[in-house]
């Protein structure tokens, strides 16, 4: 009984931690960055999801916190932080992520980080650290 119980937390745990953008971790906030099915497509409407991390303009992810983005979709893309029309500014690269692939990065400074896919540049977000 023990083992079934432990399984249905484990679970619940990996249910919830899937379906939350910000989780606790040992002390440490993670979040999530989903990139969206179809965002291959320029027309597919937030193909970061969230775009901007925090979603409110008066919050921001604090120092330390580390961002995982997961390739939900179907084709590969990167996370490559710079702007597609100045190109990538060297902070950050996940490299290409095939489906279901997820990259994480720790925010160890505070500014405002903008990143995009290099297969798709239509894909842009951005991270804001205090």
């Amino acid at each position: 009984m023990f083992s079934a119980l432990s399984l249905a937390f484990a679970s619940i745990v990996l249910y919830y931690s899937n379906n939350i953008d910000q989780m606790q971790v040992l002390g440490q906030v993670t979040y999530e960055v989903h990139i969206q099915p179809g965002s291959s497509q320029p027309a597919t409407p937030n193909p970061y999801n969230p775009t901007v991390l925090p979603a409110l303009a008066n919050e921001s992810v604090q120092v330390g916190s580390t961002v995982t983005w997961i390739n939900d979709d179907q084709t590969f893309h990167t996370v490559t932080s710079g702007d597609a029309l100045t190109g990538p500014d060297g902070k950050f690269d996940s490299g290409i992520l095939s489906p279901l692939q997820s990259y994480p990065w720790t925010f160890n400074s505070a500014g405002t980080f903008s990143y995009y896919c290099t297969i798709h540049p239509y894909m842009r977000g951005w991270v804001r650290v205090g």
